[in-house]
């Protein structure tokens, strides 16, 4: 036996074994800033490992950062015409008052038409996807496309996979058994459940399924009889293909997993876009922790109100680097020494500069997980979509303070900042940066995502979809319904043994006293 197991190994060297095959990868996300940098990063590290990268990106008539991010990193790239303008689709959204107005306009006027749009480009022959081995999706597209595509003969060779930064709203059946709070829909609810947190729970599934039929049959619209085929009707993501999160569990409530998704921690790359020298000579002549960086994003404008909080708010003792565009806080800190605005800030590369001190941010996963990864504490400031949730998380975890933008003052301002620096903010929020780092970031989801290129994985799809489990089976409810009917036979049985033992026994003593 030995000399067999010797020439096998002198016959098949070793290395034959492990040789990795290059991979044609194509990445398509939403065409927004945050979520193409966020996309670059792991990009980058594909390309690094020797796989050849292609972004597939939708690209409005008036809005083409996704094409000018993707030519300076050096990447080919495919635009999918939009139709619709970008910023008219932003000011709709910014008009909604509430979180699930916002939700829902944002899933209307920008998830569907993305759809349609991308639709339109693949049936007219706009892409060969024969050429690609692996396609990474943003959590927006997962979806759609491998419930529409998945059984099309020119992509079944594909390997599809989900990339999300936080867990979205209407994934009801991906909760654990245990009720779980719904953070999109309940911002304020923590993992410690009240009897009325269950309920609103309870509720809350039972009025949602009309909703997440709706988005799923409007999601997966060209081919039903593939989703019912393949994935039991179910929503792929995270059931049936694999789902990366670009967060951690820790800052994500505890709560137990499926198979195909993996908690990976922010991607965070090893060479980040440098500080222009303007900016890195400002923050260089800084004292450490002495910086306040303040970003909002480009969803909302900032309002005159907000401004002059930040303005009045932030103590003299500290400087601010501001990412913005807005005229209104150009024209307030013009004469002002302690601030430096730009347009453009490489986001990465200031969060780990040893001046800043705090972050002040709208409370964008991209935006919380980088500050985090690095233990910068926070004041989150919420608009609308996950951020509200990802404010409270903050919160919760003691990682730093949730303001109301509705109703944020100058001395609001002032006194998070003293809390948080004489509070456990800081000490908290470098246990969640070692958390994060040891989660395995970007270097872990390219090692996952060449092992599902490599091995598949319908190995790790539950049996509810690869068999077609109905509801009944999935919920136990024909053997609990037995169970029951078993139980309540016995109850049955036993009380009809005693009563006829009790009429016996009363038989016999009548006839004992007639004796």
């Amino acid at each position: 036996m030995l000399p067999i197991i010797f020439l096998l190994l002198f016959t098949f060297p070793v290395e034959s074994l492990t040789e990795k095959k290059s991979l044609s990868v194509v990445i398509s996300v939403p065409p927004m800033s945050g979520h193409v940098l966020n996309m670059l990063i792991l990009g980058n590290a594909l390309r690094e490992q020797g796989h050849n990268v292609t972004f597939l990106l939708p690209e409005y008539t008036d809005y083409s950062k996704g094409r000018a991010l993707c030519k300076d990193a050096g990447f080919p790239y495919i635009p999918i015409p939009v139709n619709s303008s970008y910023y008219e689709i932003l000011e709709n959204a910014n008009r909604k008052g509430s979180t699930l107005q916002h939700m829902m306009t944002v899933v209307e006027e920008v998830i569907f038409k993305l759809h349609s749009s991308m639709e339109y480009f693949i049936e007219n022959n706009g892409a060969d996807f024969r050429q690609w081995d692996v396609v990474l999706l943003s959590d927006w597209f997962a979806n759609w496309f491998a419930g529409n595509y998945a059984c099309d003969e020119a992509m079944k060779h594909l390997r599809i996979v989900g990339v999300a930064a936080s867990p979205v709203p209407f994934t009801i059946p991906l909760s654990p058994s245990w009720p779980f709070p719904l953070v999109n829909i309940y911002p304020d609810m923590t993992e410690d459940l009240s009897f009325v947190d269950r309920f609103k729970l309870a509720g809350t599934n039972i009025v949602t399924k009309p909703l997440e039929g709706y988005i799923s049959s409007r999601t997966i619209s060209k081919n039903q009889e593939c989703w019912d085929e393949k994935y039991n009707r179910y929503l792929p993501l995270g059931h049936a293909i694999p789902l990366i999160f670009t967060t951690v569990i820790g800052f994500e409530y505890p709560k137990s997993n499926l198979p195909l998704v993996d908690y990976v921690g922010p991607f965070i790359s090893k060479k980040p876009d440098p500080l222009p020298s303007d900016i890195q000579s400002w923050l260089d002549s800084k004292k450490e922790k002495s910086v306040v960086y303040i970003s909002m994003g480009t969803v909302v404008h900032t309002s005159q109100k907000i401004a002059q909080a930040f303005y009045n708010g932030i103590p003299n003792d500290y400087s601010v680097l501001w990412s913005a565009t807005s005229e209104i806080i150009l024209d307030l800190v013009k004469n002002d020494d302690r601030y430096l605005v730009k347009s453009w800030i490489p986001q990465i590369s200031a969060l780990n500069h040893p001046s800043i001190s705090l972050a002040i941010l709208h409370g964008g996963a991209g935006g919380v997980h980088q500050a985090l990864y690095f233990g910068i504490p926070m004041i989150v400031i919420p608009i609308g979509g996950d951020q509200p949730g990802n404010a409270f998380k903050v919160q919760y975890w003691k990682l730093g303070i949730h303001l109301d933008h509705n109703e944020i003052t100058p001395d609001d301002l002032k006194q998070s900042i003293l809390k948080i620096e004489s509070g456990p903010y800081r000490n908290n929020a470098k246990k969640m940066s070692i958390i994060m780092k040891n989660a395995g970031g970007v270097k872990r989801a390219v090692e996952l995502i060449e092992f599902y290129a490599a091995v598949g994985y319908d190995h790790l799809v539950p049996a509810y979809v690869k068999y077609h489990w109905s509801w009944i089976q999935y919920h136990n409810v024909d053997v609990q319904a037995l169970l029951l009917a078993i139980g309540a036979l016995m109850l049955y049985l036993c009380f009809k043994l005693i009563k006829c033992m009790c009429q016996c026994c009363c038989c016999r003593n009548a006839k004992e006293k007639n004796d």
